[in-house]
């Protein structure tokens, strides 16, 4: 087995009211402490367990000046949901920042009251739509960080002339992974992505979602990626888990192929009918507990 990264997913749904805001670098600057490699929020402005939500973009820049090793970004980001060159620019100047420390896995999205609230075309659209959205937006933006200056005409994104400096930090870009699960999503993660993203949630993930389901996925990427003349050992199989994921469970995924494993802890959302249990003064210890029991056997 290769060595694995391993990183904490403390998200952006809480409940700020509730939920005091420094516990969001708190748990950053623990992580890289206890021997993390990264720190990752996801990307919600409405959910129905709590509206007041910090903008992801603006957490990960604020966690970048409280850290100084660990990788820092957002799991999952939905690029249809912003205007992506708009996107290209904040993502190129977290990177800068922070001296070259972010990896970003991206997607369709699928919250439509999110969308309707906050997309630049105020609608939700249909799921193949915005999967053509979300690889024509990821296109463009990896132009922006790539080229002098960029003219871009397709069907949904137009811009002219268009110069985005500073270029981030990583050459050529910060690494993009998907976090598409269908079949066509996995096959255009090989062709265009740096890796993909998915988690081992149940209730959350469609389809086959324990450790051997994911080999299957896995294997099934590696493949894509031959026969797109990528090499697959350059390509990060990122898995979002739970932080109360056991030894046997780590070892499981890591077996399997996952080479970035992201315990989640997700905040407390009483009567909701989420699966979510943590209180705010936990998610230290939590990850203090991570740490000590799972971490040392495999780093």
């Amino acid at each position: 087995m290769s060595e694995v990264k391993f990183g904490v997913m403390n998200g952006t749904v809480f409940s700020l009211p509730h939920f005091p805001v420094h516990l969001f670098s708190d748990v950053a600057m623990a992580a890289e402490q206890l021997g993390f490699d990264g720190y990752f929020v996801n990307d919600h402005l409405n959910l129905p367990w709590g509206d007041e939500t910090c903008h992801p973009q603006i957490q990960v820049a604020y966690t970048a000046a409280k850290t100084r090793v660990i990788d820092l970004g957002n799991v999952v980001l939905p690029i249809p949901r912003y205007s992506p060159a708009d996107l290209a620019k904040q993502i190129a100047h977290i990177d800068v920042l922070s001296g070259g420390r972010t990896l970003w896995a991206v997607g369709a999205g699928w919250n439509e009251r999110e969308y309707k609230g906050f997309s630049p075309m105020g609608v939700f659209p249909d799921d193949r739509t915005r999967v053509q959205m979300f690889l024509e937006g990821a296109e463009l933006m990896r132009r922006l960080w790539t080229e002098d200056e960029v003219t871009f005409h397709g069907t949904f994104y137009q811009c002219e002339d268009a110069v985005l400096k500073p270029k981030p930090y990583q050459k050529p870009h910060p690494p993009l992974l998907s976090g598409g699960h269908g079949p066509y999503m996995r096959r255009m993660a090989a062709k265009h992505f740096d890796g993909w993203a998915t988690t081992n949630w149940a209730w959350l993930a469609e389809g086959d979602v324990k450790a051997e389901g994911y080999r299957a996925r896995v294997e099934e990427l590696r493949d894509h990626l031959r026969a797109y003349k990528r090499d697959p050992d350059r390509f990060l199989f990122l898995v979002e888990g739970g932080i109360e994921d056991s030894v046997e469970t780590v070892e499981a995924y890591l077996d399997a192929g996952c080479t970035y494993y992201v315990p989640s802890i997700s905040p407390y959302a009483e009567g909701r009918g989420y699966p979510f249990k943590y209180f705010p003064e936990q998610h230290v210890i939590l990850l203090k507990q991570f740490a000590q029991d799972v971490l040392p056997c495999f780093k």
